[in-house]
């Protein structure tokens, strides 16, 4: 394919300036400026096409302006004994977030969208945060997806990321995580990299109150 020279020419918010070769698909790549200073990379045919308008500034903005008109705000306030603060949506959910981070959210509605927390332009509250790479995960430490303490995420590969997933039978689908039935007792489980501890107990209450310990001691 032939390259066509369109530098200088601008497309929504961006305006081409030189090529930088292909990407794996053969499409050539060219460097754009956007409007708000950001440098970006992208393929030819995506703005010649529209489906690329911005470095992302304008999925942010816009996000903002629609949390604007529908009067959305999260609610923050204190919690005493972890230290950290309670981000409330207008649902009534709630997440777990570092005093250090508020500054960078909070310009931002965060709301829960399934399992996780996104803006209204589908950004993850836990990629946001931790300042994720595309080619990387965000794993949930604790499996608590609530939970947005920069303790309790690290960015790492898929693979790293699925060897903490505990895997359950469907009977034991309504527990917690980390703990399942052996007969009228329960079993509990936690692995953090090379430690792995299990132990058997009598109740249910005893086998949460058991993992919320170890969560706190190797987490």
């Amino acid at each position: 394919m032939r390259l066509k020279n369109i530098a200088d020419v601008r497309f929504n918010s961006l305006v081409a300036k030189r090529p930088v070769g292909k990407n794996k698909y053969g499409n050539y790549l060219w460097e754009c400026v956007c409007d708000c200073g950001n440098i970006h990379t992208i393929a030819a045919g995506d703005l010649k096409s529209g489906r690329v308008k911005s470095c992302g500034c304008l999925q942010i903005e816009n996000a903002k302006q629609q949390a604007k008109q529908n009067k959305q705000t999260n609610t923050f306030k204190k919690h005493r004994l972890l230290r950290c603060l309670i981000m409330n949506d207008n649902k009534g959910n709630r997440a777990l977030i570092d005093h250090i981070s508020y500054q960078k959210i909070k310009k931002y509605y965060w709301y829960k969208d399934g399992r996780y927390w996104r803006t209204s332009c589908k950004k993850s509250l836990h990629r946001y945060i931790t300042d994720c790479p595309k080619h990387l995960v965000v794993d949930h430490i604790n499996h608590n997806t609530d939970d947005h303490r920069l303790g309790k995420l690290r960015v790492c590969t898929t693979k790293d990321n699925n060897r903490n997933v505990i895997r359950k039978s469907k009977r034991d689908s309504d527990l917690p995580t980390g703990i399942t039935r052996r007969g009228d007792k329960f079993r509990v489980y936690l692995r953090r990299g090379k430690i792995v501890k299990q132990r058997n107990a009598p109740s249910l209450r005893a086998a949460i109150s058991l993992r919320r310990h170890w969560e706190n001691i190797y987490s």
